[in-house]
């Protein structure tokens, strides 16, 4: 829970608004999933390179060799050998040609030969999936007959060696005496080989290994692990979600096994599975899970952060795919009801019981929204729920949970949160006897080691965010008591975080603002406190005009910024918190505050004069650092403080710095939300005339490239008339969109007073 806990810049798929540090570009193309199976067919056996580690490509390989073998023994003897054979008197029992008998035995097992050999290439090659399924039984009963052929040839050979050991004898000058038994011994290898081998194909139910354009690859996940490392490579948003869709969609086809899949590939799907944006994809993956395979997926410790993922972002899909959702998770609700004892005794199997009591109030998840945005957004924005029909049975699913907590010997303190928290936001009736089985069975006198506990404190954060006896009394009163020792403790801080987001009474936000505003307390929040507690302090102080104005300056104290220069502020937040404040530039953690500041809707005064007060170097040089490029370009794209910036001498300041930005990895972003938030020509006249001095080195960067494309530099520095013209025009039609939309939103307003 340390601050080192916290990655930065936020994880892509969440604000699209957030530039990462890395090349703009990415030129590999994506993986194309397998051929689709209706271009395939069922096969007996195995195909692929797996084919000749079966039974079936084992002995497909033993009568290659022994037919090999057969060639070799018939064909040593000549022709003239074998006539001479049938030609010499003497007596013998055998009454076959040795003559013909070779001739037969080279023929047929040089047809037999090219057949095996067509037969594995094919399988290899995966060609028998393009032939009819009809060639399979017709080649099975060919290759069967050839076998009694074999049979009968190898009798021949046998009786072709006796008539030249009778008729010849041990001492007679011809060579080769051997080759004819040796040919009946191999003859009868291949046979038996090849009876085994097309009996059991015969034997084999094609449906058993139904064609699948998986096969292969659901064994041993090659396609997925492949498919997940570029999904790695990826840099574009759209790169990822094209990636996820491909993947999860495969994984989820009717001619997939979804949950063996899923099963071997459990991490590289829970990383998927936030970038799929096709609804029906998420609908399809969780329908194809059977009650038993759920049962499955919640006992397989990896797989259940599967199943917990996917059911944080079904929710977004109810609009569109909630029949399928609702049979879903009846099964799964079904599964979670019949095996309540067991998952509760399992250890890690508790947060799935949570997610699917959870999804009774299903949370939608804002596509633009990650980790960071919502620490920043300190509350403001309202969360949105999806609301489910009549024929869910919410309530009655919320009394059987509630039941079963009751009867259960182990007390999970996080399910039993989390069913507080549903029931807090649909039953207040429902909420309040939970609350109070609660307090009577395991909390019958609260004090602070219960909020500072790892588990508990679960519990006692979903109790100050919905109203009852126990938080007014018990609760607030411990939290004022005890400030001190809550407020810096790695659980404490948590709790207190989340007290300030769920408070909606003022009285008790200015009893805890006195409280951390204490000189000594402030300067350990600000210094040493979980960097967390102070962002969402100084947002909801904000948000409430709770002394903001006032907060601010103590602020400003607190970090040393000398009281006459109000210029350096911002300069000096940046650097909170650093090792060695004269060489680093700009912290992670200072850099959350700054975005705290900036996202007020009324910025503060102190603020916005340090951000005016900035001369172009210190912009550019903030710019050049990863933290601080992501720090202006959300200063352009959410801060009410840029409409201000932008009208005063902000694009001025940077005439000198905008070369120097352009070919630096990071700042390059900034410059290119500097070129679209530009609102005239001149402040784009600028730009370009500055850029302009230094084209042929831009356009052979790296980086700066790609801000010549957006700006077309080429076209300004051959045609400048023409390029301002064609801009002109571009921003008279945003200006005229603009229009409409304030327009429209004025008649709406009007709308609603009438009503």
């Amino acid at each position: 829970m340390s601050t080192s806990d916290l990655r930065y810049p936020a994880a892509s798929g969440g604000d699209s608004s957030i530039p990462p540090v890395v090349t703009p570009h990415y030129g590999s193309s994506l993986p194309n999933p397998p051929s689709d199976v209706s271009q395939g067919r069922p096969t007996r056996c195995a195909t692929g390179v797996r084919f000749l580690k079966t039974i079936h490509g084992i002995l497909n390989i033993v009568i290659i060799v022994a037919l090999v073998c057969v060639i070799i023994s018939a064909g040593v003897v000549s022709s003239g050998e074998a006539r001479a054979a049938d030609d010499v008197d003497g007596d013998t029992s055998a009454k076959v040609s040795a003559f013909h008998t070779r001739n037969a035995v080279l023929v047929f097992s040089i047809f037999g030969l090219i057949a095996m050999l067509f037969d594995t290439i094919i399988h290899v090659t995966k060609l028998v999936h393009r032939l009819p399924a009809i060639f399979d039984k017709i080649f099975i009963i060919v290759m069967l007959v050839l076998a009694g052929i074999y049979l009968i040839l190898g009798c021949c050979a046998a009786a072709w060696e006796k008539k030249m050991r009778d008729k010849l004898g041990p001492l007679d000058a011809l060579s080769h005496k051997g080759a004819a038994a040796s040919a009946a011994f191999f003859l009868f290898v291949t046979m038996i080989a090849t009876i085994v081998d097309f009996v059991l194909r015969l034997l084999n139910r094609s449906s058993s290994q139904s064609y699948n354009p998986m096969t292969a690859l659901s064994s041993n996940t090659k396609y997925y692990k492949e498919a997940y490392s570029l999904f790695q490579q990826c840099t574009k948003n759209e790169d990822r979600q094209d990636l996820a869709n491909k993947v999860l969609d495969e994984a989820s086809s009717s001619g997939s096994d979804t949950s063996k899949i899923t099963r071997a590939c459990s991490r590289e799907f829970e990383q998927l599975m936030p970038h799929v944006t096709t609804p029906s994809i998420l609908a399809s993956f969780f329908d194809r899970l059977t009650q038993d395979e759920l049962d499955e997926f919640i006992r397989d410790r990896a797989a259940s952060f599967v199943l917990e993922k996917l059911l944080t972002y079904l929710p977004n899909v109810l609009s569109t795919e909630s029949e399928r959702v609702h049979s879903s998770y009846e099964r799964l609700f079904e599964c979670v009801r019949e095996n309540f004892n067991d998952y509760m005794q399992e250890s890690g199997t508790g947060h799935i019981i949570a997610s699917t009591i959870a999804f009774l109030h299903p949370l939608i998840i804002s596509p633009n929204t990650n980790e960071y945005e919502s620490l920043i957004d300190g509350g403001q924005t309202a969360k949105k729920f999806a609301e489910l029909s009549s024929d869910w049975n919410v309530l009655d699913k919320l009394r059987q949970m509630k039941k079963l907590i009751k009867k259960c010997s182990v007390h999970n303190e996080f399910v039993y949160a989390t069913l507080l928290r549903t029931c807090g936001y649909i039953s207040e009736k429902l909420y309040t006897k939970l609350v109070t089985h609660l307090c009577e069975k395991y909390y019958s006198n609260i004090n602070v080691q219960h909020l500072l506990d790892k588990c508990s404190s679960f519990l006692f954060e979903v109790l100050v965010e919905f109203p009852s006896n126990q938080r007014e009394t018990i609760l607030y009163p411990l939290v004022f008591d005890q400030i001190d020792e809550i407020y810096l403790h790695p659980i404490g801080n948590f709790f207190i975080q989340r007290l300030l987001l769920t408070l909606n009474d003022k009285k008790v936000l200015e009893k805890i603002y006195q409280l951390l505003i204490h000189e000594e307390r402030f300067g350990k929040l600000v210094h040493e406190g979980q960097i967390r507690l102070l962002i969402t302090f100084i947002r909801v102080c904000e948000r409430f005009s709770c002394h903001y104005e006032e907060l601010v300056n103590r602020l400003k104290t607190t970090i040393h910024c000398t009281k006459n220069n109000t210029n350096e502020f911002i300069p000096c937040v940046l650097k909170l918190r650093a090792d060695n404040a004269d060489t680093q530039l700009i912290t992670k953690e200072g850099s959350l505050v700054v975005q705290a500041l900036l996202r007020a809707d009324k910025v503060d005064s102190l603020t916005r004069q340090s951000f005016l007060s900035l001369t172009g170097e210190q912009i550019a040089s903030i710019a050049c650092h990863p933290s601080g490029s992501h720090l202006l370009c959300q200063l352009i794209l959410k801060s009410n403080l840029w409409p201000i910036l932008r009208q005063k001498n902000f694009y001025e300041k940077l005439n000198q710095m905008y070369t120097k930005m352009a070919c630096d990895k990071a700042a390059c972003w900034f410059v290119t939300q500097l070129w679209k938030s530009a609102i005239t020509i001149d402040q784009k006249l600028e730009m370009a005339k500055s850029l302009a001095k230094d084209l042929q080195i831009l356009r052979s960067h790296t980086y700066a490239r790609f801000i010549t494309y957006e700006m077309n530099l080429t076209a300004f520095c051959s045609r400048p008339d023409q390029w301002k013209r064609s801009f002109e025009t571009v921003l008279k039609k945003h200006s005229l969109l603009d229009e409409l939309d304030d327009d429209n939103d004025k008649r709406k307003k009007k709308k609603k007073k009438k009503t």
